[in-house]
């Protein structure tokens, strides 16, 4: 765990961002009841098609599949055009944690050739 608190701010390995809160700051703490336009949000700002992240202290993944997204900018002089962003899935998930309920444990598996999560619940 020395080398995670060493890191600046997370860890960009592949397509996967790991960090402690989301990509706004490490006090932003996203749930599964984050609304969906927020998750696109982080994940747009992230550039990875798989967020981890820790603040909330939750095991979860919420799939983001965006069709049509837009982003416009409105300047003093007015609307610029609009830019596409990309369409491809993304999802943010949540890494679980160590402590934070009494005697247990939750933590996430992942498998980049799959692209498989899967979370585990040790009892101690």
């Amino acid at each position: 765990m020395g080398w995670l608190r060493s890191l600046h701010f997370g860890f960009h390995e592949l397509d996967c961002l790991l960090i402690h809160g989301s990509t706004v700051g490490c006090a932003d703490e996203l749930t599964p009841t984050t609304p969906p336009i927020i998750l696109c949000d982080r994940l747009i700002r992230a550039d990875a098609n798989t967020l981890f992240c820790g603040r909330s202290g939750l095991a979860f993944e919420c799939q983001v599949l965006p069709r049509q997204l837009q982003s416009t900018v409105r300047t003093l002089d007015g609307p610029q055009a609009p830019q596409d962003q990309g369409k491809t899935p993304r999802r943010v998930v949540g890494v679980g944690s160590a402590g934070r309920q009494s005697g247990q444990a939750v933590y996430t598996l992942y498998r980049p050739e799959t692209n498989q999560v899967t979370f585990k619940t040790i009892n101690y």
